[in-house]
């Protein structure tokens, strides 16, 4: 995570709480929530930054909550539990849509006003979405991709399966790369499903875009594949890993 994410991160959450709380006066007793999932992560501390200091601006009261890894089930929980405390408003990032989508639209009928970050339900009723355009980020990823291989080698994806902002980022860089048949995606890997980096075992170095250096296929890869890697890193095909989201460093 570099300086420029956090602190594009937290300015986005310095800007969103006014979108809550409207032209009005105001007081402690309003009480606004940041739900989200891995809430220890320096992002997510960094969102938390903004959030807070543009409450202790407008002179109101803010707490976020949520699992401190990647757990939708239990954010559906915190989400539940703000709302019972009958907040002025909630910022949430969608861990799973199809949980958060009737717990979202509940609020909403319940005049508590929501609106999503970083990752959408756009079928609930929240007011709207900020965040980024993860399908064209994903596309543009791709042609990245492509480019760096010049349209010829294998890809492995690492993502979370149902995070929404994650599938549709995944999607992009399978479109893009629909285009250029010399590409393959070897495997997509469900980093929840193991609840480890695989690559750290390894000690492998990453540098550029988000592109592991010298990479040696692991126990998910095709074994036709492993095989051949491990007889030869300089006549093997090229093979890369990449994030389904773009250039930054995982969540």
């Amino acid at each position: 995570m570099n300086i420029l994410t956090k602190r594009i991160g937290s300015a986005l959450l310095m800007g969103v709480l006014p979108l809550l709380i409207a032209c009005q006066r105001h007081s402690k007793s309003e009480s606004f929530y940041l739900i989200a999932t891995n809430i220890k992560h320096a992002y997510w501390q960094s969102a938390w930054a903004g959030f807070s200091k543009a409450a202790d601006e407008y002179g109101v009261t803010a707490d976020m909550r949520g699992p401190d890894g990647f757990d939708p089930e239990d954010e559906v929980t915190e989400f539940r539990d703000a709302v019972a405390l009958k907040p002025s408003g909630i910022l949430v990032q969608v861990g799973n849509e199809a949980l958060m989508r009737p717990e979202i639209d509940a609020a909403v009928a319940a005049g508590i006003p929501v609106i999503t970050i970083d990752s959408d339900a756009p079928a609930s009723h929240r007011l709207f979405f900020i965040g980024t355009n993860n399908l064209q980020a994903g596309r543009l990823g791709g042609a990245r991709v492509a480019a760096q291989l010049k349209g010829k080698g294998n890809v492995v994806f690492f993502t979370i399966a149902g995070q929404p902002n994650l599938e549709e980022r995944l999607k992009g860089y399978k479109d893009a790369l629909a285009g250029y048949p010399g590409i393959k995606v070897a495997d997509v890997f469900d980093m929840r499903a193991t609840r480890a980096w695989p690559w750290t075992r390894r000690g492998s170095t990453w540098r550029g875009l988000g592109r592991r250096r010298s990479m040696r296929w692991s126990a998910w890869s095709p074994r036709r594949e492993r095989t051949s890697a491990r007889r030869s890193n300089e006549k093997g095909p090229r093979e890369s890993c990449w994030w389904p989201w773009m250039w930054t460093r995982p969540r």
